[in-house]
């Protein structure tokens, strides 16, 4: 029964790829091989990243990605005072900030080593799952503005997502992987005291407010505060430069397949 399911979400998601122009001959050869990988017909060799849904193969291996290929971070880092003003403004009203881990409503509960529900880590959303969150939008207007002027992600029901995000005193963020190694995670450390931590693999780095960088989270990757002060981040994500228009259009047309096939909206994670 397993194999009979998977075959046809399979020649279901073939068809539907096959509309929006796909062809294994003449299409972007990697994603070709992505689909493969993804749907069994092969198996990838262990490495570093270890997405939990999508793997686009030939992707240079970043943990942190090389900054000079980022051509907005200086922008990004140059509007950090603004972005600042904008947040102390969305402190002042901590109800507005969420668990970012939500319990399971339709699924198995699983308590992510205590972080399920928990405050400690909390997210105040300005795009959420690929839709704005217009009532924060309109508390947070130029910070909103410079987002727009980024390369953001675009995957509909995913992608982009933008939030401030809060971590606790003395609270940590357990090790996790990403859905997938198309995207990059963007942080501009807006409030950052000391003893405060972030490992991507084998990496470790310490936030320095103003200086932003991208990561591939795919990789085993896990944050703490051993402060006495809350620290704030801002987080999105973003296409990785090195994936091609062509294999962005394949991604987006193969989730909304997936998305046709399922009935029910995704459950996606930053």
């Amino acid at each position: 029964m397993v194999a009979s399911l998977a075959q046809d979400l399979e020649d279901f998601l073939r068809a539907e790829l096959e509309r929006e122009g796909f062809n294994p001959s003449t299409s972007s050869p990697r994603f070709a091989l992505a689909l493969d990988l993804m749907t069994g017909r092969r198996e990838r060799n262990p490495g570093p990243q270890q997405p939990r849904m999508f793997f686009l193969p030939g992707l240079a291996e970043h943990g942190f990605y090389p900054r000079d290929k980022l051509a907005w971070l200086p922008a990004l880092e140059a509007a950090t005072s603004t972005l600042k003003g904008e947040l102390s403004n969305v402190l002042s009203d901590t109800g507005s900030f969420a668990p970012y881990v939500m319990p399971e409503t339709n699924a198995p509960q699983r308590d992510y080593q205590g972080m399920a529900g928990n405050q400690d880590w909390s997210a105040y959303y300005l795009w959420k799952n690929g839709a704005e969150v217009p009532a924060n939008m309109a508390q947070c207007p130029q910070t909103t503005a410079i987002l727009s002027q980024m390369p953001l992600c675009d995957m509909p029901q995913r992608a982009p997502m933008a939030l401030f995000s809060w971590l606790k005193p003395g609270a940590r963020i357990p090790p996790h992987q990403g859905m997938m190694n198309t995207r990059l995670i963007c942080h501009l450390p807006l409030i950052v005291p000391a003893d405060c931590g972030f490992r991507v693999g084998a990496e470790t780095r310490s936030w320095q407010e103003g200086h932003a960088w991208a990561f591939d989270d795919t990789y085993d990757h896990e944050a703490w505060n051993r402060s006495a002060d809350l620290r704030v981040i801002l987080i999105f994500d973003v296409w990785r430069p090195d994936v091609t228009p062509e294999e962005r259009h394949l991604i987006r047309s193969m989730l909304a397949a997936i998305d046709t096939y399922a009935g029910v909206p995704p459950r996606w994670e930053i």
